[in-house]
């Protein structure tokens, strides 16, 4: 009978590991479909908002914006992203007194960020997935459908931000964060007046 108990603790102990690393398969977080496209830029948004909100909920916490970010997740950024907003950070942070390039936080479209972001409508791209971003504010109505729009590509088994789509429901002002600090550059936005 103790051969019978063991015999059966080893096969339920075997079946519950076959059925864990089962499920772990069927839901991979990296596996470049629309779905794990839209748990990347929904993680991304949890992480990066809880980071922000957290000086409002304690005094002991840092301030936190997009430059951090990009210096904690670099992975989580293209390359040229990357560069791009480095380079306007820099620019702003050599002239204190005036502003120069963004104003506003780029992944959230606003200065005053909400409580609460949600990935919504998933579109194919011709390098990966546009995802739409809703956030939640009852001082603004409710829900704004969508405050910005993340072009995410799937590179080297990992999701990363390629582009983030600034006005998105204004078909006049809607351009691409990368286009909008391109034009920073070749304008001269990044130099000091003073």
């Amino acid at each position: 009978m103790a051969g019978v108990v063991r015999l059966t603790a080893a096969a339920m102990l075997g079946l519950s590991l076959l059925a864990a690393s089962a499920g772990a398969s069927a839901a991979k977080p990296d596996d470049g479909s629309e779905a794990s496209a839209r748990t990347f830029v929904q993680g991304f948004y949890d992480w990066y908002l809880g980071r922000v909100l957290a000086p409002a909920k304690s005094r002991s916490a840092k301030p936190f914006d997009f430059i951090d970010a990009i210096r904690q997740r670099p992975s989580w950024f293209a390359p040229e992203l990357k560069r791009l907003l480095e380079e306007d950070f820099a620019a702003s942070s050599r002239c204190k007194e005036e502003v120069v390039g963004l104003d506003w936080d780029p992944f959230l479209e606003t200065q005053d960020p909400a409580r609460t972001y949600t990935a919504g409508k998933v579109e194919k791209t011709a390098a990966g997935f546009r995802v739409s971003v809703d956030f939640h504010n009852k001082a603004y109505g409710g829900v704004k459908n969508p405050t910005a729009q993340a072009d995410v590509v799937f590179t080297g088994g990992h999701w990363m931000f390629a582009d983030f789509v600034q006005e998105p429901t204004d078909p006049k002002a809607r351009q691409g964060l990368a286009a909008l600090l391109k034009s920073y550059e070749r304008n001269g936005e990044y130099k000091c007046q003073r």
